[in-house]
């Protein structure tokens, strides 16, 4: 069963992973406009969080390749993404939290650059993210 877990390809985003960023990112809009609980968001982001960086780096396919730096970079800032959006909804008007967003921001802006070059599939990913990061930046 983990077998089928395993990507064949660094490069192709499990459909899994950006579907996952599309409901945290809809959650989060949710919670800020309908005053959904915030403990739903901070449950399910924490999850995805924990899959992003452990988890989608350990049952990738090791054995064959080495794991590019940018690619742990990349799992490492989305799931950064996520908390810095679960601890924005409790946290407001902080300046240490507003600059680690927009570094956040400018760190996923670079690798979103990099993926264009390098016309990898993994995009997707990091555009899903910027929309997240943006609305944590400039909540309205």
């Amino acid at each position: 069963m983990i077998a089928n877990l395993k990507r064949t390809d660094r490069n192709m985003p499990v459909k899994y992973e950006v579907w996952g960023l599309i409901l945290i990112t809809i959650l989060y809009l949710l919670t800020l406009w309908f005053n959904t609980p915030s403990f739903v968001y901070t449950l399910i982001g924490s999850a995805l969080s924990f899959y992003f960086f452990p988890i989608s780096l350990l049952i990738g396919d090791t054995q064959n390749s080495k794991l590019p730096l940018v690619d742990i970079l990349s799992s490492l800032i989305l799931s950064l993404v996520v908390i810095l959006a679960a601890i924005s909804l409790y946290i407001t008007e902080v300046l240490l939290l507003d600059i680690t967003i927009l570094i956040a921001l400018v760190s996923n802006k670079i690798l979103l650059f990099h993926y264009i070059k390098s016309s990898s599939n993994r995009i997707v990913l990091n555009i899903a993210a910027s929309i997240l990061v943006i609305m944590c930046a400039f909540p309205f």
